[in-house]
């Protein structure tokens, strides 16, 4: 079909249409590049010194430097120094520019910065291991491609292990397998693979315990030097740690040295319930004293430097009755050590579990723990068999809440009786109720000789004999 030709019509023909519109492409690419340039060329004058052709942040630790001169020596301050780039730098004089921050010995430029002699002996010695442990292909290709025979006679230079520009989070210690098998003899693919063990390397490690150095400056030892002026506080690193002949190392020094000024006494039964070991099962929580103090709740003799918790086991054993787990449910909504916003219902019931503490404290050393904890459950549940309680309650040491008595609640005795919700005994029964904790300690007349009339529960162990127990067994003599 043929296609009609108008006479006369303007419209340039197809081959021409095409060459204007790719002059257009190309005079708009023209203009994109000359805006690109002109951009890179203000931004880079305008750039602060060279940080414009800086190829990475530096890591954190370095993040204060500015100028690439301080650590480049050959690279200048200038715009152009960047040129000095495109030639080799001297890596002798960029790490002795390192080492005017970071000290270092003499040996900084060998392996490990250890001397000629070591790396030599060392040498030798995995020569040996190195012929007995078949090198993986990937390290022959790696030494093939770069020999290491003359690593020890050459020097290593700082950034031969901890390369820079790299980000702010990198870490300049990071060295991956592939760097250190290029100089060690002894080729391996990974540590978990063909890397020879360690051989307490740099040190046998007596310990894996993370010591809180900021709590035993800041707490521990001012709390020491406080009870005992004599006692000898560490001021410097050097009173627990000692170090090598290269400085390089800080060994701990030995437990008759650093520890015992302190924790001796936990060790040999004298501070053992204070001392910080074991489950803990029972504890005087925190209190805000002064506030409590401030809207006169009855709550008697408190420690003032207790800073613990409820322990699990503690809420299980206050917790046996309803009420007892409704008063848990109450205090543990507040911050027992800030009551300043409390309302006097809190108050009260945070008086209450003072009480119930001392009237646990005080049956559990009056008494048998299985017997005290008796109808001991679960959460509200069944209550356990007698034999379950037994079991559970035999291996609570009477004479370490003895202990803990003595030393938290010392008055706790004369407190209990002096209480008006405790009776006196009369010539028949004793019971004394202890109306908060629900705890009575019965004697019978009948079948057990009181000694005496003493409530003190520093010699509770020994403050009643009997002839025969009410447990339908035999005793030792001592309730």
């Amino acid at each position: 079909m043929w296609r009609s030709l108008r006479i006369g019509s303007d419209r340039p023909p197809k081959a021409e249409r095409q060459e204007t519109s790719s002059s257009r492409r190309d005079r708009l690419a023209v203009r994109v590049a000359l805006a690109t340039i002109i951009c890179v060329v203000a931004a880079f004058l305008f750039s602060k010194d060279t940080q414009f052709l800086m190829p990475g942040q530096l890591a954190s630790a370095h993040g204060a430097i500015e100028n690439c001169s301080a650590c480049h020596t050959k690279s200048g301050s200038g715009k152009l120094s960047w040129l000095h780039g495109l030639v080799a730098g001297d890596r002798l004089a960029d790490s002795n520019a390192c080492l005017t921050c970071h000290k270092m010995p003499d040996t900084a430029f060998n392996a490990h910065s250890a001397s000629e002699n070591v790396l030599k002996q060392s040498t030798e010695r995995l020569t040996k291991v190195a012929a007995a442990t078949p090198a993986p292909q990937s390290a022959h290709a790696q030494s093939m491609a770069f020999p290491t025979d003359n690593v020890v006679a050459r020097g290593l230079y700082c950034a031969t292990c901890h390369q820079e520009h790299q980000g702010v989070n990198f870490k300049l210690n990071k060295i991956s397998n592939e760097q250190c098998r290029s100089c060690h003899v002894v080729k391996f693919d990974s540590f978990d693979g063909h890397h020879p063990k360690f051989e307490n390397y740099p040190f046998k490690q007596r310990t894996q315990i993370i010591f809180d150095h900021e709590g035993h400056f800041g707490k521990h030892y001012p709390e020491v030097a406080g009870k005992d002026p004599a006692k000898r506080i560490p001021e410097t690193c050097s009173t627990c740690h000692n170090s090598s002949k290269d400085k390089r190392v800080m060994a701990v020094a030995p437990f008759e040295q650093t520890c015992t000024g302190c924790h001796l006494d936990q060790i040999t039964g004298k501070e053992r319930v204070s001392g910080p070991k074991g489950i803990a099962f029972l504890s005087l929580p925190g209190l805000d004293l002064q506030t409590l103090k401030k809207k006169k709740a009855a709550i008697g003799e408190w420690p003032d430097a207790s800073e613990a918790g409820l322990t699990p086991f503690m809420k299980v054993m206050i917790g046996r009755n309803a009420r007892g787990r409704a008063l848990i449910k109450t205090v543990d909504r507040l911050d027992l050590q800030d009551l300043s916003r409390a309302n006097n219902a809190q108050i009260k019931a945070v008086t209450t579990l003072v009480w119930e503490i001392k009237g646990l404290f005080y049956a559990l050393i009056r008494g048998k723990a299985s017997d005290v904890l008796g109808d001991l459950n679960i959460g509200g549940g069944a209550r356990l068999s007698a034999n379950l309680v037994a079991d559970l309650t035999a291996s609570i040491p009477q004479d370490v809440i003895i202990s803990a008595q003595q030393e938290w609640l010392p008055n706790l005795g004369t407190e209990m009786a002096n209480r008006p919700e405790t009776t006196a005994p009369d010539k028949g029964t004793w019971t004394a109720t202890i109306t908060e904790s629900r705890l009575d300690v019965e004697r019978r007349d009948r079948r057990h000789r009181q000694t005496g009339p003493t409530v003190s529960v520093k010699s509770a162990a020994r403050d009643l004999e009997c002839v025969h127990c009410s447990r339908n067994q035999g005793c030792s003599g001592s309730a």
